[in-house]
């Protein structure tokens, strides 16, 4: 019957044609995977991914409190750490934040400190430094100075922010001139801490 092999060698050329189609997306996804594949090794060996993990996963502390007074070190611990805890509020801009605390009290502290963070295989750098400017030996002005040349100027991310007791009409232009960006006034404030 000519209708039953003609019938019959379409769904043969059919057949066929969907294995060819198979075959090509089947390399089509392979050549996807081997070039995915080369991408990701790229990223990877720039340590673009591999820093990313390390920041996410590391359990560095992200600031640092310069204090010479230890109990005034532990009160600001306990606001900062009051902070994460009033985070878990939805609405919260800290809920998301793991804040960790590294504590010195003095200035040569404060350098040594940073000088072995900066040896660190992931964070070099803390986030914030909460620095105290009157401390004996070397105030916090001098101290901050000596941070910056430490890390180097192009390290813009690190934020230092002075405590103390005095005005900020008596300290703007030595603040300004030792790189430090924020103030708080003693004693220390829960929402002015929340604010800066």
């Amino acid at each position: 019957n000519s209708f039953e092999i003609s019938q019959q060698f379409k769904e043969e050329i059919i057949s066929e044609a969907k294995s060819e189609d198979e075959k090509d997306e089947s390399k089509y996804n392979s050549h996807q995977s081997r070039k995915t594949e080369k991408f990701y090794q790229r990223v990877s060996s720039s340590n673009v991914i591999e820093e990313s993990e390390e920041i996410r996963t590391c359990g560095c502390a992200q600031i640092l409190i310069v204090d010479d007074n230890a109990f005034n070190s532990q009160v600001l611990f306990m606001m900062i750490k009051s902070l994460k805890d009033d985070a878990n509020a939805e609405d919260s801009p800290f809920k998301d934040i793991d804040i960790k605390v590294d504590m010195v009290f003095d200035g040569y502290a404060a350098i040594d400190q940073i000088k072995k963070r900066m040896s660190n295989s992931c964070c070099k750098f803390y986030k914030i430094i909460f620095m105290d400017i009157n401390m004996p030996k070397i105030d916090g002005f001098e101290t901050t100075k000596l941070i910056w040349k430490t890390v180097g100027e192009e390290q813009k991310n690190m934020v230092v922010i002075a405590l103390t007791a005095m005005p900020w009409s008596e300290l703007s232009d030595d603040l300004e001139e030792a790189g430090i960006m924020y103030y708080i006034q003693k004693p220390i404030d829960k929402d002015n801490l929340e604010t800066v």
